[in-house]
């Protein structure tokens, strides 16, 4: 703050000096006597002075906005990969991968961006003030015509900036849409060539990238809006003071014109900025709310396990006991529809404003139904005891719950204690969603405690998933990776 103050006091300086000097050649020294070019020399060395200290200045103040910016989109980067560690498929079906590597790529990187032009931003109001009260002081009543069409440009980029904003929600939107699908593509990439449906696959992600490129076009039109009347305002702004100033019989002199172009030059950059940070602070805050609700969805219970040395007297290493769920969103309204918009343009876009439509009433009907506690629970009244040094495995049909237990004993489920289930009213109630959400709320609430934890595990716990991942090394440094 106080090095972007120092830089517009020594900005500021620079059209009184050139008043100065211009008046100094004007009058026209007689003799080059150091009596006579002294003054000269004194406002051109405090012209030259005054340009590299405000240099100086602006180059060490972006490298502090350089390295603010980069340190708060890594933290957000690094808060967003250590609540993507605590939360799992039972208790997060709202965010997908696709949309974590928008979080990281694209909203995060939105920080950076404004905290390297927020120390600018913050010497706008000081530069305005001052701008206006010289060219009052320079022009009188005439800058009032400058005024208006600041005030015309201000109230063009504040309703260009709100339709901006509404664009780019829906830009996001349809990435993390396209994103979705691609990841999924990608990781099953395998299955996808030996069942021959690349095509399918292939239109799937053709119909979501149509949708994203309307919407980047509505974007880039109205950004292309943006920009032309950022620097088109300032370039009126000069036109229209020196015009009503002239119209109204001043006779403008040569020094007052080049000081007036002057200031109106370092007022240019603080016109084309301003509409510029407000466009990226709408983009941040849609950005920002985005991951404000991945952050605050549920976390897996954490209370639910005991870790214990391998050394522990009891004879069993592992014991799990109890009921597990998946969650209790209703499969109506966690399930994604299938894309079926079709056609192109203003076809397609009411094809998918009826498909949104038709989905919303989906969910309401999924809201209003009434399922069974027991649909929900995955593992019922589960109890294992593994034994210090036994070789255990468990054999099963397809769907009879084998990873399940696993998951579960890594705390990836939802434990349901009993006494819940009872005040549920046991497995066999029929419950609305809302019973569900707020059997949920108490489960996964920071309030949540159980006296005898159902998963003890004595020593460590190594967990391969059944997608292996194959990195690109050695088979030998794979396999000592883990």
């Amino acid at each position: 703050m106080l090095c972007g103050t120092i830089i517009a006091t020594l900005n500021f300086s620079t059209p009184y000096l050139i008043l100065k000097l211009v008046a100094y050649i004007k009058e026209g020294a007689v003799g080059l006597t150091w009596e006579n070019v002294r003054p000269g020399v004194i406002y051109a060395g405090a012209l030259c002075a005054t340009q590299i200290v405000s240099y100086v200045l602006s180059e060490h103040m972006s490298y502090l906005n350089v390295l603010t910016g980069r340190r708060s989109s890594n933290a957000v980067i690094a808060f967003i990969y250590k609540k993507y560690s605590r939360v799992s498929p039972a208790t997060n079906k709202d965010f997908n991968s696709g949309q974590i590597v928008n979080f990281v790529q694209v909203d995060a990187q939105r920080l950076f961006w404004i905290s390297y032009q927020i120390s600018n931003v913050v010497q706008l109001p000081l530069i305005f003030v001052v701008s206006f009260a010289a060219s009052f002081y320079m022009f009188g009543y005439s800058f009032f015509a400058g005024l208006a069409v600041f005030m015309c440009a201000f109230v063009a980029n504040f309703i260009i900036g709100r339709i901006l904003r509404d664009v780019q929600k829906k830009v996001m939107k349809s990435k993390d849409g396209r994103m979705k699908v691609t990841t999924e593509c990608v990781n099953n990439i395998k299955m996808i060539k030996l069942y021959s449906w690349q095509e399918n696959f292939l239109q799937r992600i053709y119909r979501r990238r149509d949708i994203d490129v309307v919407n980047l076009r509505k974007a880039g039109f109205v950004t292309g809006l943006l920009i032309f009347f950022v620097y088109a305002f300032p370039s009126l702004l000069p036109v229209a003071t020196f015009a009503t100033y002239i119209s109204l019989g001043q006779v403008l002199e040569y020094p007052q014109a080049v000081a007036a172009l002057v200031l109106f030059g370092l007022l240019r950059v603080p016109l084309i900025q301003a509409p510029i940070f407000f466009g990226d602070l709408i983009q941040l805050r849609v950005s920002m709310k985005r991951i404000d609700k991945f952050c605050s969805s549920d976390e897996v219970q954490t209370c639910i396990k005991q870790l214990e040395p391998a050394d522990h007297s009891s004879e069993f290493s592992l014991e799990i006991a109890g009921s597990y769920s998946w969650g209790f969103t209703s499969n109506a309204a966690a399930t994604d529809k299938k894309d079926k918009t079709k056609g192109t343009g203003k076809g397609k876009e009411a094809e998918v404003k009826k498909g949104k439509q038709a989905k919303v009433e989906e969910e309401k009907k999924a809201v209003d139904e009434k399922k069974q506690l027991k649909k929900f629970i995955a593992l019922k009244d589960v109890k294992l005891q593994v034994k210090k040094g036994e070789f255990l495995c468990i054999i099963g049909d397809v769907g009879s719950g084998k990873s399940s237990l696993l998951q579960a004993i890594i705390g990836d489920m939802i434990y349901v204690p009993q006494p819940e289930i009872d005040s549920f009213g046991g497995l066999d109630h029929w419950g609305t969603q809302a019973e569900f959400d707020s059997l949920k709320a108490r489960l996964l609430g920071p309030d949540f405690k159980v006296d005898d934890k159902p998963i003890k595990i004595r020593g460590s716990v190594s967990y391969v998933e059944q997608g292996s991942w194959i990195q690109n090394m050695t088979i030998r440094d794979n396999i000592i990776f883990g």
